[in-house]
């Protein structure tokens, strides 16, 4: 049997991007946050790196003792959504690919607009993805 598989991309086709920035927090268990749908809109909005306990106050009974410098320890929540390159690869095109198309499209959506729609009303990303496939194309 024969594999079908796309050459790994080249150091030139390859970016890195950060995700550091715009990341949702809250200490503490939050029952359903593995939810896609999950409301995290309350939570604490911070970029990484970040260790919440180190804005605890060191106490010698606390239960990691000094191998977590007396600090407190427990359970927290790190959320980020990465809507627009989500719906993109649904339709098979990367996030750049999609945004150049949007421009050579014409299409002039906020990426807050755009990431709502890959979320809220599939039907209209898909649309947005038709064209901005259409225009790649030419």
């Amino acid at each position: 049997m024969a594999a079908l598989a796309a050459p790994p991309p080249t150091a030139a086709q390859r970016r890195r991007v950060s995700i550091d920035t715009g990341w949702r927090f809250t200490l503490g268990d939050a029952a359903g946050a593995q939810n896609r749908t999950f409301d995290d809109s309350r939570w604490r909005t911070l970029d990484l790196p970040h260790d919440w306990s180190i804005e605890g106050t060191p106490a010698e009974a606390a239960p990691g003792g000094g191998r977590v410098g007396y600090f407190p320890t427990g359970i927290g929540w790190y959320r980020k959504t990465l809507r627009i390159n989500a719906g993109a690869r649904q339709h098979g095109l990367s996030y750049n690919q999609f945004i150049h198309g949007c421009g050579k499209a014409g299409i002039e959506l906020d990426r807050k607009v755009l990431a709502d729609l890959a979320v809220t009303d599939k039907a209209a990303f898909e649309k947005i993805a038709g064209q901005v496939k259409a225009n790649l194309a030419h």
